[in-house]
């Protein structure tokens, strides 16, 4: 792979009184020197948040919790949450504006997941899952933001929608492993087009990633145990990569990385928060160059945009102090996480979603040959009716263990729920259960109505997290 170096710079050419000048004004203003109008969107507790980059000015744009994703144009004026079966532009201060179309119909779609607005804010790109045949396979849809019907092409195959502009998207999480791991696709395309790119054998997996001008950075690896940060240089698809560095070690996985607007820094969350970095993307990507941080506690998946964190609310404005963001008649609840996400339709594998949503949770630290014999026991949590889940492998794993060529169905359950809650037995078909037992570990994708998750089963002890690895320490690869 080519190096490519990036310089820049500008003449100084300020006279001293009028830096002295400005040195003043910024004092006056209480803004300190070199401080830019940026936030962070998240999620934590079920609710859409703002945040300074630093994680010092923080704002709650709705409360009542139930969303699960959110995203922001890079004004700011444009925010788009999922909640359960459902699409809502919000403004900034949490007031629902209106709810959007989806292509989500029947029980047998999942989503929308990952909303991603457009940078001008005209458009929103989201992920679903269909289940038919036997299989269940993913895509890209689409939306206006002023509620109107776009009619555009399903985008199947890959998942992950990143904005690249307005008019170009990056995508990722292939459908099988003859297609490359990343692609870009026009907005407005016809399901048949796009442009696969690259993969990387050293990183495999890449999806979840995010794209800003020649940076890229992905979530990769069986258990999302790596973050690899990559530029190019020349036109997105025909340029060649160079990986700068990857992050490893997660406390307990990687998810969402979200460039800066000038791609200098770098946020993503663990299990334990959102992480800000330096990007060293201009800096020759010299991996000592690079820190990261836990900046924002207990949040997750950020979206970083180029408008500033909300000021005070006022007291008593509003009718919810919280800032609103209840969609009409009280809005669904529950559900939200994917079922084909190797990021656990971003829960953290085996743990619960965000508060107010169906939950799925794995009480044991599941072995791969006795799980395989008895089955898999799954909670579900906000559960009514008869629940019913079904477990699936992904492409590579199905095609490589003689399952099938796609993502496939290998364990399935049902169970009745009392009192909100059902525990559902998933038992692995036979031909599943020989031909995995063959394997070191198997990463399962656990979905039913309205929730998704994923566990991973190891032959040494891994733990619900679906994390898998190793004990040790942070570090890089």
């Amino acid at each position: 792979m080519s190096r490519a170096t990036r310089t820049s710079g500008r003449p100084r050419r300020r006279a001293t009184f009028l830096a002295l000048a400005l040195c003043l004004a910024i004092a006056a203003l209480g803004v300190p020197a070199g401080a830019s109008a940026e936030s962070i969107l998240y999620m934590k507790g079920g609710d859409v948040w703002l945040s300074s980059p630093d994680g010092a000015n923080q704002f709650q744009v709705t409360s009542g919790g139930g969303y699960n994703y959110a995203s922001q144009s890079e004004s700011g004026a444009v925010i788009v949450a999922s909640r359960e079966r459902h699409l809502f532009v919000l403004d900034r201060g949490g007031a629902v504006v209106r709810e959007l179309p989806t292509v989500i119909g029947s029980s047998s779609w999942w989503g929308p997941y990952e909303p991603q607005v457009s940078p001008d804010g005209t458009h929103v790109a989201y992920q679903y899952y269909y289940t038919g045949g036997g299989e269940t396979r993913t895509g890209v849809a689409y939306a206006n933001t002023d509620g109107s019907n776009g009619g555009y092409d399903l985008h199947t195959g890959w998942a992950y929608p990143a904005w690249y502009d307005d008019s170009l998207l990056m995508h990722s999480d292939p459908p099988n492993g003859l297609s490359q791991d990343v692609i870009l696709r026009p907005f407005g395309s016809l399901n048949n087009t796009g442009e696969q790119w690259f993969s990387h054998d050293e990183m495999p997996l890449l999806h979840d990633g995010d794209i800003r001008a020649n940076a890229m950075a992905f979530v990769s690896g069986q258990n999302d145990e790596r973050l690899p940060v990559y530029r190019y240089d020349g036109a997105p698809g025909s340029a060649q990569i160079e990986i700068c560095y990857a992050y490893k070690g997660p406390n307990g996985k990687f998810e969402s990385p979200s460039f800066s607007p000038d791609r200098s820094r770098l946020a993503w969350n663990e299990d334990d928060g959102i992480h800000v970095s330096p990007s060293g993307i201009d800096s020759g990507c010299h991996p000592e160059q690079v820190a990261e941080a836990l900046t924002i506690p207990g949040g997750r998946y950020p979206d970083w945009g180029a408008a500033d964190v909300p000021g005070p609310r006022s007291p008593g404005g509003g009718g919810n102090p919280n800032g609103g963001g209840t969609p009409p008649g009280g809005g669904p609840t529950g559900g939200g996480t994917k079922p084909g996400d190797k990021t656990g339709g971003k829960t953290s594998g085996g743990k619960s979603s965000d508060a107010g949503a169906v939950r799925l949770r794995v009480a044991s630290k599941p072995k791969l040959g006795p799980t395989l014999k008895r089955g898999l026991t799954v909670t579900v949590d906000g559960a009514s009716g008869t629940v019913a889940l079904t477990a699936t492998v992904p492409a590579g794993v199905a095609r490589r263990t003689g399952l099938g060529k796609g993502t496939t169905k290998v364990a399935s359950g049902t169970a009745q729920a009392k009192g909100g809650s059902a525990s559902v037995r998933l038992r692995f078909t036979a031909k599943a259960a020989r031909k995995l037992a063959r394997l070191g570990s198997v990463r399962l994708r656990i979905a039913g109505p309205g929730a998704a998750t994923t566990v991973t089963l190891g032959r040494r002890l891994v733990d619900s997290t679906g994390s898998g690895r190793e004990a040790g320490t942070r570090g890089r690869m």
